[in-house]
């Protein structure tokens, strides 16, 4: 199966530099290939289903679409809480009404475990994002600039570090 030896090979690579891999959506392939985790969609396999295959050890998150799903989370057994999109996104034509940075700040005010913000967050914006309280953001469009990932990643922490110093964290 291709997902299942892409995960293998990920998860080898990964192993190599010390750096952590979930796998989206299948508990199935992140079990069978020693993953460290899955994220999960709101029509994916329940939390609790994953947390019991998967162990304590496991890192597990969950999508949400609007503040009251992400309290609804707060009471599974996830490590984080995936929120979005914030703004429009071409990376995901099946994603949600946009939240906006109200919804970030929200939904941070309301909920204790780590929030992730998602969608439509570049270089423009990503200072803004952090500074409305999230915990971390995601990214894919946003790595696919002129000069190559690596030098859209550096650039991306720099202003996620500097909102995170404006915002006293």
């Amino acid at each position: 199966h291709r997902a299942h030896e892409r995960a293998v090979a990920l998860v080898g690579a990964c192993r190599e530099f010390d750096v952590r891999l979930l796998i989206n959506d299948r508990v199935d392939v992140a079990l069978a290939t020693g993953a460290d985790g899955v994220h999960l969609g709101q029509d994916d396999l329940p939390a609790a289903a994953a947390r019991e295959l998967l162990g304590d050890r496991a890192i597990i998150g969950i999508s949400v679409d609007t503040v009251e799903e992400a309290l609804a989370a707060e009471a599974l057994p996830v490590d984080y809480i995936a929120i979005g999109p914030v703004f429009a996104t071409s990376s995901k034509p099946d994603a949600g009404r946009v939240i906006g940075l109200d919804g970030v700040r929200t939904a941070a005010i309301v909920i204790s475990k780590p929030l992730v913000a998602v969608g439509g967050i570049d270089l423009s914006n990503v200072g803004d994002v952090v500074a409305a309280g999230c915990d971390c953001v995601a990214v894919l469009s946003a790595l696919f600039g002129s000069r190559g990932p690596e030098d859209a990643t550096r650039r991306l922490i720099e202003a996620a570090e500097a909102a995170l110093q404006r915002r006293g964290d």
